[in-house]
């Protein structure tokens, strides 16, 4: 059941046989950044920031 005021946290998933595709709020961009960012240097995971005008990649150790 969702909570009130809770929509802009919805998140897309799109999920592939390599890859995990996330898509969030723009309300809610920077958060989720952050936490996407550090879960994937945590798991040793490769991360690319689609949304950026810089578009990071990060490269699994």
């Amino acid at each position: 059941m969702e909570e009130a005021g809770t929509d802009n946290r919805l998140t897309d998933y799109s999920l592939g046989s390599a890859v995990i595709y996330s898509a969030f709020a723009y309300s809610v961009a920077d958060e989720a950044y952050s936490a996407l960012r550090e879960l994937a240097v945590e798991c040793k995971a490769g991360f690319f920031d689609v949304s950026s005008d810089e578009g990071e990649i990060i490269f699994p150790d």
